[in-house]
């Protein structure tokens, strides 16, 4: 009796214990722990696309976007040749806007040919037109025009003594009024070249002029948008950061900034209350004796199936960045949470050890 009576008086004070444990307002320090991977604040590439066109595709794993997308598409038969730059290779630091490679178009080139031609044409003929004929063409018409005016000259004083001898009764009216009608037709003529030689001294009409500079507007315009199309052909990096190692025959270069680096880490969706930004993070790598340190920075709402489980992502900037940190490496994360009760700490050691 006296052993059963200690047994409940030790069941006892366990019991208050524990009671005492789980009802007492202090908290237990509660963490998560998931694996996660690296990747680099932002990430820029260029692929080319099955039909033969090229795509330029900026990643900004820091906010979680695409900032900038780019398609350059070529025309059916167009022969196209990409050179990257010599100096390009794997792990060489490449600057923002520097030149990383260029595209030859045979099409592109044939067409800056025709409408340089065309262009130079439509210029020399306004030119041309805007000074009028050539000397020799106006020289021609003037000589015309003064011939003309000689021969009705002469043809005056044939009408004046046909006149003259009509009066006198020495010739008859009909030879009269014949002289009369040719000087009315030398008249005639001599307007028609003086006409002629004032056309081509003053040259074309003024709306053929301006039909011509309308033409040379339109082709200068087309000129321009080739001109940005052949600018856009000079293919410049979006990012500052390094050349990466690429192992896709579609991939033609990769650059990645390594300023800052970034953990994506998955999440059991039931975990989601105890998650807040700003959360201290530690990531151990293996191989690597220094613990990362970093931040919660960002939480998804996205849900994902991962190993027949319901997941959420989260991302956390790593601070202390160590020179073996590389994108694309596994790193085991543990999140530090805000401090739970102790009934709730022992719920979830229960459903964690289901």
């Amino acid at each position: 009796m006296k052993k059963i009576r200690e047994i409940t008086k030790i069941g006892g004070i366990l019991g208050i214990i524990v009671v005492a444990i789980v009802f007492l307002p202090f908290k237990i320090p509660y963490t998560i722990e998931s694996p996660g991977k690296i990747k680099p604040v932002q990430e820029w590439g260029l692929v080319r696309g099955e039909d033969g066109r090229l795509m330029e595709t900026l990643y900004n794993y820091k906010v979680g976007t695409i900032p900038h997308f780019t398609i350059t598409q070529f025309e059916r038969g167009d022969i196209i040749d990409f050179s990257l730059r010599p100096s390009i290779s794997t792990g060489s630091f490449i600057f923002a806007n520097d030149t990383v490679g260029t595209i030859y178009s045979s099409n592109l080139e044939r067409d800056f040919v025709n409408l340089n031609s065309e262009l130079k044409i439509a210029q020399a003929l306004l030119v041309l037109n805007r000074r009028g004929q050539k000397k020799s063409i106006v020289r021609a018409s003037q000589e015309r025009y003064h011939y003309n005016l000689q021969k009705i000259a002469e043809h005056k004083k044939i009408v004046d003594r046909t006149r003259q001898l009509y009066e006198e009764g020495l010739t008859t009216k009909e030879d009269y009024e014949i002289a009369e009608g040719k000087l009315k037709l030398f008249n005639f003529d001599a307007s028609i070249a003086e006409a002629q030689m004032n056309a081509t001294q003053t040259g074309v009409k003024a709306e053929e002029i301006d039909l011509l500079r309308i033409k040379i507007k339109t082709l200068e315009d087309k000129l321009l948008t080739l001109q940005k199309r052949a600018a856009s052909f000079m293919i410049t990096s979006q990012i500052s950061g390094k050349v990466a190692r690429v192992f896709s025959n579609d991939t033609l270069l990769m650059i990645i900034d390594t300023s800052a680096f970034f953990v994506f880490i998955p999440i059991e969706w039931d975990k989601r209350k105890y998650l807040r930004a700003g959360q201290n993070v530690e990531f151990t790598v293996n191989g690597i004796q220094s613990i990362q340190t970093g931040k919660v920075t960002a939480i998804d709402n996205s849900i994902f199936i991962l190993n027949g489980r319901q997941v959420f992502f989260i991302s956390a900037v790593i601070e202390n960045q160590d020179i073996n940190i590389f994108p694309g490496m596994m790193v085991s994360s543990k999140i530090y949470c805000e401090p739970v009760p102790m009934t709730e700490y022992i719920k979830r050691g229960f459903q964690e050890a289901l």
